[in-house]
């Protein structure tokens, strides 16, 4: 049998559009939707803890300060501009990430794209990206909602650790404005953003220790796409949430959460006390805050960036991690668990051990600093 090669992330960066939509800018056009009581709205049945059941406690018990916000503590989001794509967003990302890599476009071997959703109907974002970047490698999509960053790290690491490929670049983007209406509530919490990590051989980066992961099929049905005709009466895919999927997502969050963290924490050997830091992605305000209830941790050990952003789904695990990364709050040699769930698809969670990463800078007009 082969010998397995040194696995490390070598770079990491983020890209965001340079649109912000603030809540002064959705009061002063939505003015009937802000006043409605907040139990009324479709983000309002969402997130809510109503009907709590015991597994429900502790993601209930962080609702609660934002019940009578009626956009559930997001202050902003980045959307795309008219003619801007999630393409956009990966070929930033991928190009800074090679560029920190000290890496040229021609040293990829592959390139797996996490687009969600991608562009064009039926076609992933791969090949444009390859395209666009230059490469010349492999290339595929890999789709596995928000837990697709995680996952595309587990295939990426795994490919490079078996000698199958040595140098790869992960890029990843989130769209949802283009598929949630503005005028449903649902949009408020959703934005758009991408990032890119580049996965190579090698000891010069932060290095592989495990990773766990489980398919979500208990949230079956709680998150969906269909057609609908827009405002110009052309079809259009459009993000439904069913009137159970706050129910849903709640009864099973804490589940999720416990099951990977402790199943990646098993597979490398430690126990959640030998984590120095912990990332999480932070589809609400609140949810940093029932991670650590749930699993016990000091809260210095986490941070998010979801008061930038708010809810760019697959997004938020390279958003979260540069943040923490960019601020100094991970140092090398520091024990790293990223955990991302995701609704009808997977939860994953993976341990790295930091080192020295090649950051892309924060995106245009973000002062992680202030």
């Amino acid at each position: 049998m082969a010998d397995l090669h040194p696995v490390v992330i070598r770079s990491l960066s983020v890209a965001a559009p340079s649109r912000i939509r603030t809540n002064d800018e959705l009061r002063g056009r939505h003015p009937e939707l802000v006043v409605s009581r907040p139990g009324e709205s479709t983000l309002g049945q969402i997130l809510s803890n109503t009907e709590s059941q015991p597994e429900m406690a502790t993601i209930d018990a962080s609702i609660v300060p934002y019940l009578n916000d009626p956009f559930r503590g997001v202050t902003e989001r980045r959307v795309l501009e008219p003619g801007e794509g999630s393409i956009d967003l990966e070929v930033r990302a991928g190009a800074e990430a090679i560029a920190r890599a000290g890496l040229e476009p021609g040293d990829i071997d592959l390139l797996i794209s996490v687009g969600f959703l991608p562009d064009n109907v039926g076609i992933g974002n791969a090949v444009h990206v390859a395209k666009q970047l230059g490469l010349q490698g492999g290339g595929f999509n890999l789709e596995s909602a928000c837990a697709g960053p995680l996952t595309a790290l587990q295939t990426a690491s795994a490919l490079v650790r078996a000698g199958e490929y040595e140098r790869v670049l992960i890029t990843i983007s989130c769209s949802y404005s283009r598929y949630a209406r503005e005028d449903d509530t649902l949009s408020w919490f959703l934005g758009d953003a991408g990032g890119a990590f580049i996965v190579s051989r090698g000891t010069v980066g932060a290095q592989w220790l495990s990773g766990y992961t489980m398919h979500t099929a208990d949230t079956c049905g709680s998150w969906y796409y269909q057609l609908e005709l827009d405002d110009d009466d052309a079809p259009a895919r459009v993000m439904r949430a069913h009137p159970q999927t706050g129910r849903i997502l709640r009864k099973t969050v804490q589940k999720h959460l416990l099951r990977c963290c402790r199943g990646a924490v098993a597979n490398a050997g430690l126990t959640l006390d030998d984590i120095d830091f912990f990332v999480f992605h932070t589809p609400t305000a609140w949810f940093a805050e029932f991670c650590v209830d749930a699993l016990g941790i000091d809260p210095a050990k986490t941070a998010t960036v979801y008061q930038y952003y708010a809810n760019v789904g697959p997004a938020l695990t390279p958003t979260n991690l540069h943040y923490a990364a960019y601020t100094k709050r991970i140092q090398p040699g520091d024990r790293v668990l990223i955990y991302g769930p995701g609704s009808v698809s997977a939860a994953a969670a993976v341990i790295l051990r930091w080192g020295e990463v090649g950051l892309g800078e924060p995106p245009a007009g973000m002062d992680y600093c202030s």
